[in-house]
């Protein structure tokens, strides 16, 4: 888990977890989030999502009680 420092203030925080979905550009499990609230076993919908091995964007998604990685699609 990392923080940033925004005006002496802790602004965001980066979790990497594996438990949220695959890359589909590397099929790498392991993804670094960026949140405001979110814990290692608690992510919010919306919370920045980046693949750790080729940085594909996308973000977290929640359906019922499970949160996943969505990811950004080009045309």
């Amino acid at each position: 888990m990392t923080s940033f420092m925004k005006n002496g203030v802790i602004d965001m925080t980066v979790l990497r977890i594996k438990w949220a979905g695959f890359c589909p550009k590397c099929d790498s499990d392991e993804l670094d989030v960026h949140t405001d609230k979110g814990t290692p076993e608690f992510l919010y919908a919306g919370d920045g999502v980046v693949c750790s091995e080729c940085g594909e964007k996308g973000e977290i998604d929640c359906d019922d009680d499970h949160a996943f990685a969505v990811w950004d699609w080009e045309d």
